[in-house]
């Protein structure tokens, strides 16, 4: 029978054999010695009684040892000092060399020793400390899994690792035979779709591991998909209007996915759409600036905050002004200070005229702007929405002919190249040179895209966006006011409240526009792209760890028709408009909600194999439960499922087989950072447990990693796996050919048989990119472990030679107007994008409005500081702390609907007319007409239901399950029918465009 864990009684998955006596810290492990007694020994430390616990000890105890690595509990990825004694973890602070953990007035320089440093700590919030408990949950799965009934009949049977390699392999091999795969091509037989090796499927919800997986799934193998990850439900819209709004016009390289405001120096900063103090990242180092900027505004100086968001977060509560938007309207919002700012002339158009970065240089400036560059309008004409170049303008050489071109401001007559080739010369364009006309150039009818931007922001009145954001004239006026009156020392950012909508892509042009109107880019107080960090992926000297040889060329779409599968409407696959499934050719980051209904429509081809990582589709997914049951249940839609999970979620419980990988504890990784932090910093993760080479980690006080070492990896429950070992073990296992494992992977620089075999290259090449630039001296691979990474010494955050500049700097050009959007044909609607910000409805994928009038209320979700996406409801600290989640509503809307706090209320929307149903909290903080609910909450799986395995049924914990998720009510696509609403340009799903009615749960 199986046995409920529940969070009063404390019951543990005790296993036969074992006690829950007494444990002295200090003998554990020393007289095992074994990380499988470790694992064995498991119930009896978790059920360790307070009166029996020696008292933990101190830093200065000689037999504690400090591993300084990188925490996964969210994505901030901040820096960890864990303490372990005997090899068992006691506690996770603050790394204080990191900058997220440690402001620049705090942290250590990169000279202090790790012995100096020992008592020394970073902060740290509560679910990184609770990081202990995702290593020491007992219900986490051991060994791996075999399926033994039907997909998701909750009934396996253990295998061994040899068994499990061996019999993918086999399984993959028949679906996909190895030796053909880059010479087949799939089942219409044309070249269109690709080979066969598309038909393998690699889905990480979020890995920071991807220079194993794409080395092995992308380069080695060959499938386009090598990674369908989790970006698009997470806030895929900002990062791609970002990268296209700083594409390189040269290159076509795309530009800083992320920017952040300089908050060291910043007067005003308005946020739409993002929770700085609770849920966006780094969580640590961005409330701590919020903070600082509240201090400057207490003492009465600048530092001013505005929160846009429907919610009165805390964020809100910190700010100095909370707007309550419209769900959906920020871009309406951003395009009505626009206005007020274009009417008034309150933008700085001594820098907007700056045509290329040589009249920057000379401006002493950093960046550019497209603003003054001709787009051709006249319609007909063969490079109609594209910017005009010097050869069609009729300039001849040296100009290269593909530049585009401007007005002399000084003229306003002559046209010169905007952008020159190798002997570059100031331009200093016209704004405005038709003045409200077309500019005729050589006979081609042009405007700016400073024109273009500004006639796209005058298409409606002030009035109109107030009324479609919700926010008054007067508040519009006095942000756009207030917004230009701090110089360059203003700016405004937005995240997944602002772009997690059908309009997303162009929200984002919208708010960012703003920052090129007072030109921030770059400047102390304004938008920062961060600091950067020093690659681990290659150096010169070092071994190029993305290389592989005999890797063959990858072809064809992708299964989410992402990531640069451009729809061709001649091809095979599919003829006209419109297409079966949408195509995002600009989805830079893949289309995450569209791969399990692209695999039921087997379009634009059938899949064969899935693996999946850290993935939770069906709980993350908005109105995705229905289609991923159906979906993966079906095994001719998908033959072959194999999913890699420390524990059985919602998308384990359905695999044919689950092998079991460590948490971010158990690992090695280069997790990057973030642009809130200023300075230069490659952080690193690594194992805090484990064995080494038979050597437990930390097992006496004199233990230290060795980088030269073979360091074949034990986790601390001894029949896992860390996810990089699986990776490399199943290549071999599917051929003992496989390019790029195996005993010649690197050369001459040694082969790849365990993840540090990559990993010792990767710290190697940081090591050398680092050089001499912290402090001016050398690092070394010890110096770089034992600190966690490398991080550039306080202070380096500013440009010496001009204070007024970040020392760290974009300084490319910043686009108005997107020639590739305005260019690109819908493959649903037939219609093309268009080029500047502008208002967009919210939308079904074929641009048919949204309309959901019997359904009176918005429905919008939000994070908690207590709880990371949804995975934390395994650590029982911070389950106590905030247990559930409630459906909140404004006050004027409970009493309308006579609720009160504590009542049951069902949701339902026209996706889900059974809806879900959970517990009501009536605040004062929100605004009316808005129905929120907080994420993390509301598994069906995750341990929350026993499993049967070996013919034995699991223990479970069904606190795991509490509370509720929205996901299941959240509004499909009409025209789709089994996927949730989207933005056709980034590809967002959308979280807040669900229309939804309140009642009281029968």
């Amino acid at each position: 029978m199986a046995e409920e864990r529940t969070m009063g009684e404390g019951k543990s998955n005790e296993q036969p054999g074992t006690t829950a006596a007494s444990v002295d810290r200090r003998d554990f492990l020393k007289v095992t010695g074994t990380v499988a007694a470790a694992a064995a020994l498991l119930p009896a430390v978790l059920r360790e009684s307070t009166a029996s616990a020696a008292p933990d000890p101190t830093e200065d105890d000689t037999d504690v040892v400090f591993i300084h690595s990188t925490c996964q509990m969210c994505h901030s990825r901040c820096g960890i000092k864990a303490k372990v004694l005997a090899g068992q973890l006691l506690k996770i602070d603050g790394n204080p060399w990191h900058p997220n953990n440690r402001g620049e007035d705090e942290r250590l320089t990169y000279a202090t020793t790790p012995a100096a440093a020992r008592t020394q700590f970073g902060r740290l919030c509560p679910k990184g400390q609770a990081g202990v408990q995702t290593l020491y949950d007992p219900l986490r799965i051991q060994h791996p899994l075999k399926r033994v009934g039907a997909r998701g009949s909750g009934r396996w049977e253990t295998i061994t690792w040899t068994q499990a390699f061996t019999e993918i392999a086999a399984r993959v091999n028949a679906l996909i035979p190895f030796s053909s795969r880059n010479t087949t091509n799939i089942d219409d037989g044309s070249v269109d779709l690709g080979k066969i090796a598309n038909q393998l499927i690699l889905s990480p919800g979020r890995s920071i591991e991807k220079s194993v997986s794409e080395r092995v799934f992308k380069t080695a193998y060959g499938s386009v998909n090598y990674g369908i990850d989790h970006t698009s439900i997470c806030e895929v819209s900002h990062h791609t209007g970002n990268e296209y709004m700083t594409l390189d016009h040269v290159t076509a390289a795309q530009g800083p996915n992320h920017f952040k405001t300089d908050m060291l120096k910043a007067e005003y900063m308005i946020v739409f759409g993002g929770n700085p103090v609770e849920a966006n990242f780094p969580m640590l180092a961005l409330a701590r600036l919020n903070a600082d900027m509240r201090d400057l505004a207490r003492a009465g100086g600048p530092g001013r905050v505005v929160i846009v968001d429907p919610r009165f977060s805390n964020s809100a509560a910190k700010a100095d002004t909370w707007v309550p938007i419209r769900p959906g309207g920020d871009s309406a919002l951003a395009l009505g200070m626009a206005r007020v700012i274009l009417g008034a002339g309150t933008y700085n158009a001594a820098y907007l005229r700056l045509a290329n970065k040589a009249a920057a240089t000379a401006a002493t400036d950093s960046t550019y702007t497209d603003a003054t560059w001709l787009v051709i309008v006249q319609p007909g004409h063969a490079n109609q929405g594209k910017f005009l170049t010097a050869a069609e303008a009729g300039l001849s050489a040296p100009l290269d002919a593909a530049n585009p071109v401007c007005v002399r401001d000084s003229d306003g007559v002559t046209i010169e190249a905007a952008v020159r080739g190798t002997s570059p010369a100031a331009a200093v364009g016209r704004l405005e040179p038709g003045a409200g006309s077309d500019t005729v150039v050589n006979g081609i009818a042009c405007r700016t895209a400073f024109e273009l931007y500004r006639g796209a922001v005058f298409e409606h009145s002030l009035h109109e966006y107030a009324t479609l954001c919700g926010v008054s004239e007067t508040t519009i006026t006095t942000l756009a006011t207030d917004f230009t009156s701090h110089g360059r020392k203003a700016s405004a950012w937005t995240y997944r409240g602002a772009v997690q909508h059908t309009n997303g892509t162009y929200t984002q042009l919208s708010v960012m526009a703003l920052n090129w109107l007072i030109g921030n880019v770059d400047w102390a107080g304004g938008l920062a792209k961060g600091g950067g960090g020093w690659s681990e992926v290659t150096a010169t000297g070092g071994v190029d760890t993305a290389a592989v040889t005999g890797a063959p060329t990858r072809v064809g779409p992708r299964m989410d028709r992402a990531k640069g599968s451009v729809y061709n409407s001649t091809k095979s696959y599919y003829v006209g408009y419109p297409t079966p499934r949408p195509w995002f050719p600009f989805g830079s980051h893949g289309v995450f909600q569209e791969l399990i209904p692209s695999i039921e429509d087997a379009y634009p081809y059938p899949a064969k194999v899935l693996f999946t990582y850290w993935n939770a589709w069906p709980y993350s997914v908005p109105g995705g439960k229905a289609t991923w049951e159906r979906t993966v249940s079906d095994e001719v839609k998908l033959p072959l499922f194999v999913a890699i999970s420390p524990v059985m979620g919602e998308v384990a419980a359905w695999a044919d087989y689950v092998l079991p990988d460590t948490t971010f504890l158990e690992k090695w990784s280069f997790p990057g950072g973030t642009p809130t932090i200023l300075t230069k910093f490659t952080p690193f993760q690594q194992p805090v447990v484990g064995a080494y080479d038979g050597t437990v980690i930390g097992g006496t006080g004199t233990w230290s990693f060795n980088p030269t070492a073979t360091n074949a990896y034990t986790p601390f429950l001894p029949d896992t796996m860390m996810y990089a070992d699986i990776l490399i073990n199943l290549a071999k296992a599917i051929s003992t050919s496989f390019p790029g494992v195996g005993a010649s992977a690197f050369g001459a620089a040694g082969g790849l048989d365990r993840a540090w075999d990559m990993f010792k290259h990767q710290v190697n090449n940081a090591v050398i990119n680092v050089g001499t630039s912290i402090g001016g001296a050398a690092i070394t691979a010890a110096d770089f472990i034992a600190r966690g990474g490398a991080f550039a010494n306080p202070g380096t955050s500013y440009d010496t030679a001009n204070p007024n500049l970040l020392n760290s700097k974009y300084g490319g050009v910043l686009h108005f107007y997107v020639p590739a959007f305005a260019t690109t044909t819908d493959s649903i609607t037939g219609v093309k994008y268009r080029g500047t910000a502008n208002w967009t409805p919210i939308s079904h994928c074929n641009g048919v409005p949204v309309d959901d009038p019997a359904y009176p209320m918005q429905l919008v979700t939000y994070k908690s500081v207590l709880h990371g996406q949804g995975r934390t409801n395994v650590n029982p600290w911070l389950m106590v702390m905030q247990p559930q989640n409630y459906v909140d509503l404004a006050v004027s809307d409970a009493r309308t609907l006579g609720i009160e706090t504590g009542d049951r209320v069902r949701i339902v929307s026209v996706s889900n007319p059974s809806g879900v149903v959970g517990t009501a909290r009536v605040i004062e903080g929100q605004r009316p007409g808005v129905v929120a609910v907080m994420h993390h909450f509301g598994h069906w799986e995750q341990s929350s239901r026993p499993h049967a395995v070996d013919g034995t049924a699991t223990s479970f914990d069904q606190s795991r399950g509490s509370g509720l998720t929205v996901n299941p009510v959240m509004r499909l696509d009409d025209y789709l029918g089994n996927v949730s609403l989207q933005d056709p340009i980034g590809g967002s799903v959308s979280f807040n465009d669900t229309r939804v009615r309140v009642e009281p749960a029968s």
